[in-house]
């Protein structure tokens, strides 16, 4: 038996930003989170950067689909002297999301 979690399935074949599919799929799979803001902030690095003790290289790329080049705390990891930041102009998610030719 498939379990559906309340899902409406024309709804999340609709869907055209990440925040909706988080909204329709995420939040219904995962119902921890009240909100998707919560969602999004309990998954986020931001309050878990000045702690990082080792060296540490973040590398992110500006057209990265999945997770925008806006949600790198650029100015948090540079003020931790533990963290080298580099950001390049092109890399997607991970170099894999890229369409099945690879282009």
């Amino acid at each position: 038996m498939i379990k559906t979690f309340g899902l409406d399935m024309t709804r999340i074949s609709k869907v055209e930003t990440w925040r909706d599919f988080d909204e329709e799929f995420t939040r219904k799979v995962h119902p921890k989170w009240p909100s998707t803001a919560q969602y999004y902030y309990e998954a986020s690095c931001l309050q878990k950067v000045k702690d990082i003790k080792v060296p540490t290289l973040v590398l992110h790329s500006k057209d990265d689909p999945i997770v925008p080049i806006d949600c790198l705390p650029i100015d948090e990891c540079e003020a931790n002297r533990n963290i080298i930041t580099a950001v390049t102009d092109r890399g997607g998610h991970v170099c894999y999301f890229m369409g099945l030719n690879g282009e």
